[in-house]
């Protein structure tokens, strides 16, 4: 059987019409992707669909769609679910509100391929829009000389649209949110996990998504019940290695 270079996987819940604009942008990326000579496969993990999001998902008929409903009522453990299932080398997660740069899927994987540690890629830029406003962020690079481990430790640096091997997230599945009892933000505690293990976050030159801001999401319902980050090792893992804080930078005076 012929090798898949990557599974890609969208999370979808309950985005209605919206998540047609995830599925055309990830179309786009795949033929970018297969241009290039990587084969790509997909998948929509749906979990406790509603009707519209499910009739989206099954009519669409721009690629190869593979369909799996889920009951586990949590981002983190369908992530896991779908890695489970996935066939590629790799996997990248989108979640079914947002979208992928075309050529996402492309420079991710060349940039893996080239690197000889076992890395987590993020794009290079998100934009954040609504019907109101928009802005953008940059993703911090482990590799640049002024990036501070430690201040991930107080914000989350990367978002969880993230491109790594299969076999990285098969050792670190994601923890389960856990919003009533206190914890939560699994993208988060995934990140302290993963560096804490050793791996390297990455961004990938000239890649951009763009994010989606609504008007409720999980990030706003941990936050509005004052969650924590579920369990992770990283101060632990800063402290015995000894990594120093970043010095801060002097300000500019005339």
């Amino acid at each position: 059987m012929k090798k898949t270079d990557v599974t890609a996987v969208i999370n979808a819940h309950r985005e209605g019409l919206m998540v047609a604009s995830t599925l055309k942008s990830v179309a786009k990326a795949v033929q970018v992707a297969n241009e290039h000579g990587i084969s790509v496969e997909v998948m929509a993990i749906a979990d406790r669909p509603d009707d519209v999001t499910l009739k989206v998902l099954e009519s669409f008929d721009q690629l190869s769609l593979e369909i799996r409903v889920a009951d586990n009522g949590d981002l983190a453990e369908s992530r896991n679910e779908a890695v489970g299932y996935a066939n590629g080398d790799f996997v990248a997660f989108v979640d079914g509100d947002d979208l992928w740069g075309p050529e996402w899927i492309a420079r991710a994987v060349n940039a893996a391929r080239k690197e000889t540690r076992e890395c987590v890629w993020h794009p290079e830029v998100n934009l954040y829009f609504s019907d109101t406003t928009q802005w953008l962020f940059h993703h911090p690079d482990m590799d640049a000389e002024d990036f501070d481990l430690w201040r991930q430790l107080v914000t989350n640096c990367w978002t969880a649209l993230s491109f790594a091997r299969r076999s990285v997230y098969l050792s670190h599945p994601y923890v389960r949110n856990e919003i009533s009892k206190g914890t939560g933000y699994e993208d988060w505690s995934w990140n302290c996990t993963t560096i804490a293990k050793g791996i390297i976050h990455k961004t990938v030159p000239d890649t951009c998504h763009f994010i989606r801001k609504k008007s409720f999401s999980m990030v706003q319902e941990t936050n509005t019940n004052e969650a924590l980050v579920s369990r992770h090792d990283l101060y632990s893992y800063l402290s015995a290695q000894g990594v120093k804080k970043a010095e801060p930078v002097a300000a500019l005076t005339s």
